[in-house]
């Protein structure tokens, strides 16, 4: 553990954003229609899990934040206004499709 990375404010940023998206990731394929049709109900709620268990990770980074670098923005965990990362996991997402539909021109 590197005790000067803790005051890095970027870093925190960054890794609330990766969280965010993790979390939002999980939460849009556990509603999509066409996952939904082909899992069985037991096997999906593992989903509920992992999405249960980035929000905990997502509290307790805060919390060490909080501690330890004496950050106190509740706007890097919990973004406010999300529209631009959702709109890049939305286009992850579109490119994830088209990656599955066109796998010999994508070299998959």
């Amino acid at each position: 553990m590197q005790k000067q990375k803790f005051s890095d404010e970027t870093l925190w940023r960054r890794f609330g954003i990766e969280l965010y998206i993790l979390e939002r990731l999980i939460s849009d394929i556990h509603c999509d229609p066409d996952y939904c049709d082909v899992m069985l109900t037991g096997e999906w709620d593992k989903m509920f899990r992992i999405q249960d268990m980035v929000n905990i990770l997502r509290v307790q980074a805060e919390e060490r934040m909080d501690k330890k670098a004496k950050i106190y923005d509740r706007n890097i965990f919990y973004p406010w206004n999300p529209k631009l990362l959702i709109n890049e996991l939305n286009e992850i997402r579109n490119r994830c499709k088209d990656l599955a539909e066109n796998p010999d021109q994508n070299n998959i």
